[in-house]
Parts: structure tokens; C-alpha cells; sequence
């Protein structure tokens, strides 16, 4: 919704302010929607911008091609500054989770990396989390 109606989601984001939360699902460099079915004509990195510009303060950053696939995050997009980002795609170990701690990122989604056991929650909390 937040990539197809830019009122409404200025609306939200008047309403809500930094409590709210926007998922950016992406394939590549542009933003996925309708349940990763289509594409859309925003790019990631401006619409992250755009999110931020109306008071957003927290982004779910999910690269949807490396989703499951347990291959790593990907890295290249998680510069965004002046945000709380959720990364999400691609965790597949610890040393995954530290790597993106130690570059200020606010939190990770680890779905199947813990399904799997191939991160322990005692792994996690060693980490000792925000």
C-alpha cells in the first residue's frame, strides 16, 4: 500500500509518525508488491528516502531474491541513515548477524537460519541486542 498510494501513506505517516513501521520488499533495486508478485516503479534506495522524508524512522529491508536462500544478507543496501532497519533476506549464520551489528543495523529477521539451527537463540543473545 505504502508504494501505491503515496496520499495515504503520507497520511499514515502524519498519523502514526516514527511508530510507524513500512516493509520494503525488493527484487534487485526495485520495490516488490502484492506479496512479491509484482514490481513496481519505485527504487529502493529514493523510496527509502521518501519513507524517511515523511517521518518514517523504521524500515523492514527484505531482498526478496535471497529470502530463504540462507546465502547472507545483502549488504549493499542497508546505507540508510537516520533509520531503525530491519533486515530480512539471506541470514544464514552468526557471523551474518554480527556483521550487521557492527554496521549499526537496528535489528534482523532470521527465519529459517533458526528454523534450520544454524543460529542458536543463545547465539543471539550473546550478541547481547539492543
Amino acid at each position: 500500500k505504502a508504494v501505491e498510494d503515496e496520499a495515504f501513506t503520507r497520511e499514515m505517516a502524519k498519523k502514526y509518525g516514527s511508530e510507524l513501521v513500512v516493509s520494503i520488499d525488493a527484487k534487485g533495486d526495485t520495490v516488490a508488491t502484492r506479496g512479491w508478485v509484482e514490481g513496481s516503479d519505485k527504487k529502493v534506495l529514493p523510496f527509502a528516502s521518501f519513507l524517511i522524508s515523511i517521518g518514517l524512522r523504521t524500515i523492514v529491508y527484505t531482498d526478496i531474491s535471497r529470502d530463504g536462500m540462507l546465502t547472507g544478507p545483502n549488504l549493499d543496501m542497508m546505507d540508510l541513515p537516520y533509520i531503525r532497519l530491519i533486515a530480512s533476506g539471506g541470514i544464514s549464520s552468526i557471523e551474518d548477524l554480527k556483521t550487521l551489528q557492527n554496521m549499526g543495523i537496528y535489528g534482523a529477521i532470521t527465519g529459517k537460519a533458526l528454523y534450520e539451527g544454524r543460529i542458536t537463540m543463545e547465539q543471539i543473545r550473546s550478541l547481547g541486542g539492543r
